[in-house]
């Protein structure tokens, strides 16, 4: 077990991967420096590999290369590494007020309720995710958050409730925005706008204070709050762990438990915010709070949403030199007790055991064994013409070739293959993807690819959005990058958020989310604005 010390980065041991990124930072640097310089002495200087901004702005591009160099070095460690690197505690600077806090476990609970209702209800959440309980465990006792506001707008905010004769303790005499605060909610902050924020990291890292920076810039640019949330992480907390902890923290603003020190908020006075997988948090919790009855909030900001997990779109292929992301993904890291997990054979085993442990230690003195192959594992039925559950498979589309004009070369991607579905035969379903290349090798990975879900829930309306009905959400905007790899599935997003009658949701979404079930009829458009920076 990990102490929470090293979890949190404050104890005397220092991260294997932070003393490693330390190292290398000085080198980077320089290089970068000396590499960019020449590039612009060569005045016809134009690469691929570079985008006109890293070009002209060296700061900027010092920044990329710093953190696309960490996300491949990151690689090379394992996942605990990688989640203790991005947990370290930050402290906040002078200007910022900041106040820790757990969301109780009464909001965690009622979360569950609403979660469960969105998904179907108890018998299709356990037939889809696998239960109604596991995704509930948690290694602490509610949801860490943190309280986030300018100190000049929190004194602003104390000069008008004062003016109003609502006003708490006076402050001392002559003093300034950037005085020390007491470490708690204060009354004032009621009346300041907002923003529910959940970090990126693709559900598997990251942290508030990963991202203290831009969040307290954000508070101070909008004049008001930001309540941010560690939701928990995949791979130890998969699909829909994270969903309940954003669900609870909304609860816990607009219902606040006894004991809170805020007021209620009004839903109308809430906007979300979230970039890359909390993008796509913020996305797949406006659908939970939409089909389980909950007042929607007044918005969403959701910057570079992680929309597709499938990866079905030309720019996770054509972007990877432009985009931070390594060009295998994220799902490399060296091997570890959390990552990979065992093959399907070796999870059914296991399974197939304990339940012949359990039947045969409550099974009456005297009765012998009524089936001799009871102890005999099962192996996941798998056939590369049919899903495990006996639905019709997509076919395998045939190969083909992107061009991109923009670089004046062709991408080969390969066939496009469906992935096995929530619905199995066995206790343990298969995870095993197949396809043929155009030279008739046959290619299989017998494995789970992304930490977030197993690869037959990948398509699951709450984990990728875009197979989703995204009609009757509140007005949301959302950024892109004309270089970065979620480029096409944040924009086909956008649009079919935008004009859901267009975009007809499949019949398989529906049996996985039953919520989408005529949803047509009940919802409309959304009002989207998209931004799509060159």
């Amino acid at each position: 077990m990990m102490s929470s010390a090293a979890k949190t980065g404050n104890g005397p041991m220092v991260n294997c991967l932070t003393r490693k990124a330390g190292l290398k930072l000085g080198p980077i640097i320089l290089e970068t420096l000396v590499k960019h310089y020449f590039d612009r002495i060569a005045k016809d200087h134009e690469s691929e590999e570079s985008t006109r901004l890293r070009q002209e702005e060296l700061l900027y591009d010092e920044a990329f290369i710093i953190i696309k160099s960490s996300m491949e070095a990151a690689t090379k460690h394992t996942v605990e590494e990688l989640q203790a690197f991005s947990n370290m505690r930050t402290p906040s600077p002078p200007w910022v007020h900041a106040v820790r806090l757990l969301v109780p476990m009464s909001c965690c609970d009622e979360a569950a309720t609403h979660l469960i209702k969105a998904l179907g209800g108890e018998e299709v959440t356990k037939h889809v995710v696998g239960g109604t309980k596991w995704w509930q465990v948690r290694g602490v006792k509610g949801v860490d958050a943190e309280w986030m506001v300018a100190k000049k707008d929190y004194q602003e905010a104390k000069k008008k409730q004062k003016a109003c004769g609502t006003s708490g303790p006076e402050p001392p005499e002559n003093g300034d925005a950037n005085e020390e605060m007491p470490s708690q909610y204060q009354p004032e902050m009621d009346e300041m706008r907002c923003v529910l924020y959940v970090h990126g990291g693709g559900y598997y890292f990251g942290s508030l204070d990963q991202e203290r920076y831009s969040i307290q810039r954000l508070a101070r640019k909008i004049n008001g709050r930001v309540f941010a949330i560690n939701y928990r992480l995949a791979p130890q907390y998969p699909f829909p762990c994270a969903i309940q902890d954003f669900i609870a923290a909304y609860l816990y603003l607009i219902q606040p438990p006894p004991g809170a020190l805020h007021t209620p908020v009004s839903p109308s006075s809430i906007v979300f915010a979230g970039d890359s997988a909390g993008g796509g948090l913020c996305i797949a919790g406006l659908q939970v709070i939409r089909d389980s009855g909950l007042p929607m909030p007044a918005g969403a900001v959701v910057i570079s949403p992680w929309c597709d997990l499938t990866h079905s779109f030309p720019s996770i292929h054509l972007n990877t030199a432009t985009d931070i992301i390594p060009p295998y993904g994220l799902s490399f890291h060296k091997p570890s007790t959390l990552w990979p997990p065992p093959p399907d054979h070796v999870t059914t085993r296991v399974h197939q055991g304990l339940r012949v442990r359990v039947r045969e230690a409550v099974r009456p003195k005297g009765k012998g064994k009524e089936d001799s192959n009871e102890a005999k594992p099962r192996v996941p039925y798998s056939d590369p013409s049919t899903h495990p559950g006996g639905l019709p498979s997509r076919p395998q589309t045939p190969d083909y070739t992107l061009d991109d004009p923009s670089m004046g070369r062709k991408l080969h991607p390969g066939a496009a293959q469906s992935l096995p579905t929530a619905v199995a035969l066995d206790s343990v379903r298969s995870q095993k993807l197949e396809m043929t290349t155009a030279k008739g090798e046959r290619l299989a990975i017998d494995g789970q690819v992304h930490m977030y879900t197993p690869n037959y829930l990948l398509t699951h309306p709450l984990v990728s959005p875009v197979v989703s009905y995204l009609g009757g959400l509140p007005p949301l905007l959302v950024s892109a990058g004309d270089k970065e790899v979620l480029r096409d599935e944040i924009i086909y997003f956008a649009h079919k958020a935008a004009h859901p009658e267009k975009y007809p949701v499949k019949p398989e979404s529906k049996l996985l989310y039953p919520a989408l079930e005529g949803i047509e009829q009940r919802c409309g458009p959304t009002k989207v604005h998209l931004q799509v920076y060159d």
